[in-house]
Order: structure tokens, then C-alpha cells, then sequence
């Protein structure tokens, strides 16, 4: 009690002198008890934040609700795993269900090699530190991906059930929805092109697209009719927000949404999928052809004008031909451009504002290397198995709500690496969580499958018993 009011007079006195950081400290520790009551809200929390790109602009970088909600998430699943490490199953011994269900443990720790080749990827990055021209942009994006690596770490913690699973599909469609209808009503843009809450047209789509491949199969495997319209209320403004975000990247990564969700799903699911897909082919192109924002997107994606990406990549090469095994360094790119421009005809372009390469794969294999860029990978290749496998013991099980989501969570991740071939877009939070969900579907599958074959066991041990 005591400390409660000692807590609350501070509250007042920091509000009293600086109010923004007092009304942020208390929404912080008003966050920090939700989470500590519920991991799950702790991860969409924070899945909702990576969509209020546009809310650093006011806080600053260094205090922002998404490196704060961050923080939080990993700090309460450290104390989590301490806590489940001290705690009894005694009482439990020879009741196969009972223990079942008391195992709990965090979905990584049946996937060592995963959690190998992330350690390993953050390892090779920090090692480039050893021959990279600027160290403090290595300890910068070192820092990003160290964090980034620890909330998928954190997010098997707390996602533990398929409900957990649905939870976030509709969290990340929720915020991808708010953030496209922000940019309408606002008319945020950036010369011309819709930016929604972010502050680049590319991020933005990039962000738009999982949140529709992961949200689209939620939908219509829901139960609720209400929730299927609402879902595909939502999936429409987010693609109305692509398109008038006029990113290649972003069009090119919600048609490989749209075929993964169509090819994965089955029966009547498919049939309404198929349906409602043409019909948004069908509005998308119309808007397109028929009003003239739709004209001025159309007329700059058949433009081909690459915006400067022809020289960045060419430069990019270049530095991976100098070092192709480890790279320049992490974050070296634009630090080193500046001497791989011979021939080039927009040498000002590097000369006087060094930028990313703006693709992930060219930005990898320039700064890390080839070693760099087949760690990075063979992680999301081993998180997308992990998905698609519980996907498949899902449907084993009959359990469609959670092999919609875990599918959605595939063609999420895929959509997402597919924007990333027009975009450095490799720090982006949203792919490091629906990666941690992949391994957290596969654990929630596994369990369903051991608790039924552990219910069948006991029962066939009560059937074999003396009457």
C-alpha cells in the first residue's frame, strides 16, 4: 500500500513538471501490469505498435512505444522461463495428461537448429565489426537485430494456444486497417503516394500485405459472420492501401499473398477465398484504369524509371565482388558506396545522400556477405517449415481454426520476403514476430497431437483394466 502511494505521488510530480513523460510513464506501467497478466496481450501489443511507425516522430527514436513495448515483452518472458524453471509438477507423476499440460515450455526448445541459426546470423553480423569502416553503424543495427532476434525468442513464451494464434492474425489486421484508413482520411502521402502511418510508401505496403495474408484465412474460418465481414472489411482497405501506395514491392508481395492463401486453403473456404480474390482483382484494376489516382499509380508502375535502384544494385554487386564471402561490413553499404561508383551515371546519388540498397537480398550479400545471406534465409526457411508443418498436423487433428492461422502466418512471412526484393526491409518487427508464431503453431500442433494420443492411451489402459 505504501509503495503504491509512493508510486502514485512520483506519477504526479513528473506529470507536474514534464507532462508527456509523465502521462508515457503512466501508460507505460499501465502496460507493463497488462502484459504481466498476459503475455498474449504483450505480443499483439506489440504487433499493434509495429503499424505506429509515424508515433516515433513525436517520441523520438530512443523512446519509442514500440522499443518500450519491446523491451517489456522480453523482459517478462526472461522472468517467465526463470518462474517455469522453479516450478513443481509434483502431484502430477503417472497422469500422462496432467503432465502433458504442465509442460509448458517454450516452442524454441524443439527447434535447436532455428534458434542455431539466428544466434548464429547476429553472431556473423557483430563479427563484421572486425573488418567494417564504420563500427558505430555495426553496434546500431547489431543492437536492432539482438532485439529483433529476442521478441522471436519471446513470442513461444507467451503464445501458447491456438486462440493465442487467432489473436495476433486479427491484431496485425487490425493495425494494417487502422493504419491504411489513417492514410485516407489524413490523405498521408508522400509525393503523391499513400504512406498511411509510416513514414515511407514502401514500409508501409510492405507492413499492409502479411496483415492481409495473415488476416484474409482468420476471417473465413471464423465461425461469426460478423467477424467474416469485418475480416473482409478489413482486407479490402488494407488492399486499397497498397494500391495507393503505388510500391512495386508491395504488389508484387500481395499477389504471392493471395495465390499462398488460395492454394492453401480447401473445400468451401476455397470457393469463397477464390471469390472474394477476383472480386478485388477485379475493383483494384477499375480503380486503377477508371479514377485518376488510380491513373497517376498505374502510370508509375508502368514508368521505367527504377527511381535510382538500377545504380544502388549495381553498386551493391560491386561491393560483393570486393567481398564476397563476409561482405563490407553490416550497415556499410552507403559508407562505402561512395568508392564502388566509377562509370555510374548518378554518382550525386551516393556522393551526396548515401542510401540502403533498397532490396534485402543485394543489402545482405553487400554488407554480410554470402554467409551472412544463407544464415539469414535458412532462418526463415526453417521458421516457414515449422509453420507449414503445423499447418498439416492441424489438419490431421481437424482443427481448422488453427491451420488457418498457421497457414496465414506462412503466406504472411512469404508476402512479407517478397516485398523485401524492392525494399531494405530486413530489421521490419512484424517478420521476426510471425516467425516466432510459426514456431509457436508447431508447438501448440504438437501438444494437441500428444494430448490426444496421452487421452487415448489413459483410456485404453481404463478400458484393458478387470472389470
Amino acid at each position: 500500500m505504501v509503495g503504491a502511494v509512493l508510486l502514485a505521488l512520483t506519477l504526479g510530480l513528473v506529470t507536474a513538471v514534464n507532462p508527456i513523460l509523465g502521462i508515457g510513464a503512466f501508460a507505460g506501467l499501465a502496460a507493463l501490469v497488462a502484459f504481466a497478466r498476459s503475455g498474449a496481450v504483450a505480443v499483439c501489443t506489440f504487433t499493434a505498435l509495429t503499424y505506429g511507425d509515424i508515433i516515433t516522430e513525436y517520441t523520438g527514436p530512443a523512446l519509442s512505444p514500440l522499443k518500450l513495448a519491446g523491451g517489456a515483452l522480453i523482459l517478462l518472458a526472461a522472468v517467465s522461463l526463470a518462474l517455469h524453471r522453479r516450478r513443481a509438477t509434483s502431484g502430477i507423476a503417472g497422469d500422462p495428461v496432467a503432465e502433458l499440460l504442465a509442460n509448458q515450455s517454450p516452442g524454441w526448445r524443439q527447434h535447436p537448429l532455428t534458434v542455431a541459426l539466428v544466434v548464429g546470423f547476429v553472431a556473423w553480423a557483430l563479427s563484421s565489426a572486425a573488418w567494417a569502416t564504420d563500427l558505430a553503424q555495426v553496434k546500431t543495427l547489431t543492437m536492432r537485430l539482438v532485439t529483433d532476434a529476442l521478441v522471436f525468442l519471446a513470442v513461444p513464451v507467451f503464445v501458447r494456444s491456438t486462440s493465442h494464434l487467432r489473436m495476433l492474425g486479427w491484431t496485425a489486421l487490425a493495425g494494417g486497417t487502422l493504419s491504411a484508413l489513417y492514410g485516407m482520411v489524413a490523405h498521408a502521402n508522400l509525393a503523391g503516394r499513400s504512406i498511411g502511418t509510416f513514414t515511407d510508401p514502401n514500409e508501409f505496403a510492405a507492413a499492409l500485405v502479411p496483415a492481409m495474408a495473415f488476416g484474409l484465412p482468420l476471417a473465413e474460418s471464423s465461425n461469426s459472420v460478423l467477424a467474416r465481414w469485418a475480416g473482409r472489411f478489413g482486407v479490402a482497405i488494407c488492399l486499397a492501401g497498397v494500391l495507393a501506395s503505388g510500391s512495386r514491392g508491395g504488389l508484387l508481395a500481395m499477389l504471392v499473398a493471395f495465390t499462398l492463401v488460395l492454394l492453401g486453403s480447401r473445400g468451401r473456404e476455397r470457393v469463397r477465398l477464390t471469390g472474394w480474390t477476383c472480386m478485388a482483382i477485379a475493383c483494384g484494376a477499375a480503380w486503377l484504369v477508371l479514377t485518376p489516382a488510380g491513373s497517376m499509380v498505374a502510370a508509375r508502375l508502368s514508368d521505367h524509371d527504377s527511381s535510382g535502384r538500377a545504380e544502388l544494385w549495381t553498386v551493391a554487386v560491386r561491393e560483393l565482388k570486393s567481398e564476397p564471402l563476409h561482405g563490407v561490413g553490416l550497415g556499410n553499404y552507403p559508407v562505402v558506396s561512395k568508392y564502388f561508383v566509377d562509370g555510374l551515371a548518378n554518382q550525386d546519388l551516393f556522393l551526396r545522400d548515401a542510401r540502403t540498397t533498397h532490396s534485402t537480398p543485394l543489402e545482405l550479400l553487400a554488407e554480410l556477405g554470402i554467409v551472412g545471406i544463407t544464415l539469414y534465409y535458412a532462418f526463415i526457411a526453417a521458421c516457414i517449415s515449422a509453420g507449414i508443418r503445423a499447418t498439416r498436423l492441424a489438419r490431421r487433428l481437424d482443427d481448422l481454426r488453427l491451420a488457418a492461422a498457421a497457414r496465414g502466418m506462412v503466406a504472411g512471412i512469404l508476402a512479407a520476403i517478397s516485398a523485401t526484393f524492392f525494399l531494405s526491409n530486413q530489421y521490419q518487427e512484424l517478420t521476426w514476430v510471425l516467425c516466432g508464431a510459426c514456431i509457436a503453431a508447431y508447438t501448440v500442433a504438437r501438444r494437441q497431437a500428444a494430448l490426444v494420443d496421452a487421452r487415448a492411451l489413459l483410456e485404453g489402459d481404463l478400458v484393458d483394466e478387470p472389470g
